[in-house]
């Protein structure tokens, strides 16, 4: 079964799409099977994506498609190392969906109260509806569960799944 990172935002512009995309692209890049599951399907920023490096033949490749759900991306988890849910703007039912299953989830933001403010409310509500039980990282503010493990390609002992810091990383994971 795949690890998923969920990439969610109350606000449309902050980066959600490029955040699914260059997590995506590194743990393509360190061999690991990758698929993003685009579910902004009005916009499809992370489909769109994909069809230029297909265009231009890049690699490493990387599976993108566009869900309409939640629960349609979940089922193509099976074949995959990594699932990454780039979630649609706004706070919906959809985004508690995203982040319930992730072993990370990623709430990137901007840099004015503006913006920083919904993404905080965000991530209160997320936790006050026990869509996950963790920890927030000090270093770069990513959400990681304390209760799930992880076998990463390769690796046959089970750890805390942490995928946000390099440092803090176990070192076969790109990130």
């Amino acid at each position: 079964m795949a690890l998923v990172i969920g990439v969610v935002s109350q606000k449309g512009g902050v980066g959600k799409s490029t955040c699914a995309r260059l997590i995506a692209r590194e743990y393509a890049h360190a061999g690991w099977d990758v698929k993003i599951a685009d579910l902004d399907v009005s916009q499809g920023t992370s489909f769109d994506w994909h069809v230029r490096r297909l265009q231009q033949q890049m690699q490493p490749s990387v599976a993108v498609e566009r869900f309409g759900t939640v629960e349609q991306a979940l089922k193509a988890r099976a074949h995959y190392d990594l699932l990454v849910m780039d979630g649609a703007p706004h706070s919906t039912t959809a985004t508690l969906k995203i982040v319930e299953p992730s072993t990370l989830a990623v709430l990137p933001t901007g840099l004015s109260l503006e913006d920083l403010k919904p993404q905080v409310l965000l991530a209160h509500e997320l936790v006050k509806k026990g869509s996950t039980s963790g920890n927030w990282c000090s270093r770069c503010a990513a959400w990681e569960t304390a209760t799930r493990s992880t076998n990463p390609p390769g690796t046959t002992s089970r750890r805390r799944a942490t995928a946000c810091c390099p440092d803090r990383s176990p070192r076969s994971w790109p990130i």
